[in-house]
This record gives C-alpha cells, sequence and structure tokens, in this order.
C-alpha cells in the first residue's frame, strides 16, 4: 500500500535535533535581514524558540534584536485578536439582521 504523503513541508514537521541539524546548512544561505524572523518562519516554531535554538547554534543575538522580535510576536498576537474580535462582531450583526425570519421558505 501507498503511504499518504503529508501537505505540510519536512522542515516544519521537525523536532528540534533535526531543525539544529538542518540549520547549520540552511543558516549561510539566509539573505534576510532578520535571522531570528527568518528561523521562525523556515522552521514554524515560535519566536521564544528560534532565539533559543540560534543561540544553541552559536548565532550571537544582539538585546536589540531579541527586544525586536518579542514585540513583534506580542504585536502579531494583538492584531490576530483584534481581527478575530472583528470578525465575531460582524457575524453576530448580521445575525441579528435576520430577526423576523422564522427560517420557513416559500
Amino acid at each position: 500500500m501507498n503511504k499518504k504523503k503529508s501537505n505540510v513541508p519536512r522542515v516544519k514537521r521537525m523536532k528540534q535535533t533535526s531543525r539544529l541539524e538542518s540549520a547549520k546548512h540552511w543558516l549561510p544561505t539566509y539573505t534576510g535581514k532578520s535571522i531570528i524572523n527568518g528561523y521562525r518562519k523556515h522552521y514554524g516554531v515560535n519566536v521564544v524558540s528560534a532565539i533559543h535554538e540560534l543561540r544553541l547554534l552559536g548565532i550571537i543575538l544582539s538585546e536589540r534584536e531579541i527586544d525586536q522580535a518579542i514585540t513583534g510576536e506580542k504585536q502579531r498576537k494583538l492584531a490576530k485578536q483584534a481581527r478575530k474580535n472583528k470578525l465575531l462582531e460582524k457575524a453576530q450583526q448580521e445575525d441579528g439582521s435576520y430577526s423576523e425570519s422564522d427560517e420557513t421558505y416559500a
């Protein structure tokens, strides 16, 4: 029988030890501005894990870079929550707009 192939990329399914081995080869090819965000997006981990694993790999990170990454993560979470709240409010308003309907269709 054929195994079903996962749609999730391999690098996002890796455990920490595998990520660290893979990152040794990936880091020299990275050309972006923020190594923390690049690592986070490439391997699908959160900011704290990315910082910890980059330090394990011997990458020197300044306090400014770390603070910026953590602040950015907090802002992303707040923005996501605000979008979710806005969608919920919109859905509640739409539910109330058809109050005279008894859901019988003629």
